[in-house]
């Protein structure tokens, strides 16, 4: 009796340490390839060698969410059931077949209700018992599960503040896992104008300019081949409105004579920020500014004839509005 005893956990501890693999089997009286004593054979004799092919699967290493996926296992010569392994997030292996184990069919489908990575391998196996096989290295496969694309993360500008004609980027973190496939797209719509397709790629960044000052809205989503795109992230870009001028002296076609002293005279005005100046010319001459309303400058005494005096305004970032002339 003491001696059938210590036969029993030599057995055992024999399956335990022989590899980390071995565990599972043992606990299930089945001879199966990868055997180093006996490789693959039952007690008929016949080899069953070990699987060379890993599983393998269509439509890329990269599955959505509850989204059916299938592991097919090539045949194995001799071989009259397989045992499939599973692990979760680099956890442990754990046999995937039915109860039975006795599992002729090589097609297996699986339903993840997790995210994160699974791996497979897989053994071909005929009925042995009283032993278990040694777990050889198994040639293994990875699959990447993965949830519903994530809105774009840190979407913004590389400017704050905008003017007018200037060039600007936009862009984002890469969604969650940086998978194959991910596409972001981009919306923009100006002053409440109906949305347009600025961004379709895979980049997570664009370039594009301010066309005309106002208010820019960039809507951007996520999207994946198999699933519905994500929801939206926004930013709201503004760009800067030019100032206004107005002339006020003196009015177009005034008359002076040569010992007059011809003062011009202006106001301003600026919706999004402040006038920091008023600048005047004469002809082809200088300009020259006032930056205290109401703003004026003294031209002096003019010759004879006709001439032209200009108007502009400049605002606190430095956009010029449009020349006004008398």
């Amino acid at each position: 009796m003491l001696r059938i005893a210590i036969s029993l956990i030599i057995v055992i501890l024999s399956c335990l340490l022989s590899s980390p693999y071995a565990s599972a089997e043992c606990t299930r009286n089945k001879g199966c390839s990868g055997d180093p004593e006996n490789p693959g054979r039952d007690s008929d004799g016949v080899h069953v060698p070990s699987p060379t092919v890993a599983p393998w699967f269509s439509g890329g290493g990269n599955k959505p969410l509850n989204g059916a996926y299938t592991i097919q296992l090539a045949a194995v010569t001799n071989a009259i059931y397989y045992r499939l392994f599973e692990s979760v997030n680099y956890g442990p292996f754990n046999l995937v077949n039915h109860a039975s184990h006795n599992v002729s069919d090589t097609v297996f489908r699986f339903t993840p209700t997790t995210t994160g990575t699974r791996r497979y391998y897989y053994y071909a196996c005929r009925p042995r018992p009283g032993r278990c096989s040694a777990a050889a290295s198994p040639v293994s496969q990875t699959i990447n599960i993965y949830g519903p694309a994530a809105a774009p993360a840190n979407f913004s500008t590389s400017i704050s503040q905008l003017n007018t004609g200037q060039l600007f980027s936009v862009s984002w973190f890469a969604d969650t896992g940086n998978l194959s496939g991910t596409v972001y797209r981009v919306y923009r719509s100006i002053n409440g104008a109906a949305e347009t397709l600025v961004h379709n790629s895979s980049a997570r960044s664009f370039n594009t300019s301010a066309s005309v000052s106002g208010s820019y809205r960039f809507r951007g989503v996520t999207c994946r081949s198999g699933v519905s795109c994500s929801a939206s992230s926004y930013l709201t870009v503004q760009v800067n409105y030019a100032p206004t001028v107005s002339a006020q002296t003196p009015v177009s076609n005034a008359g002076f004579y040569t010992n007059q002293d011809v003062v011009a005279t202006a106001s301003a005005s600026d919706s999004d920020g402040t006038i920091s100046r008023v600048e005047f010319r004469l002809d082809s001459g200088a300009w020259q500014s006032d930056s205290t309303a109401s703003y004026s400058v003294n031209l002096g005494k003019l010759s004879i004839g006709s001439h032209t005096i200009q108007y502009r305004a400049r605002d606190n970032r430095g956009v010029y509005s449009s020349i006004v002339s008398r």
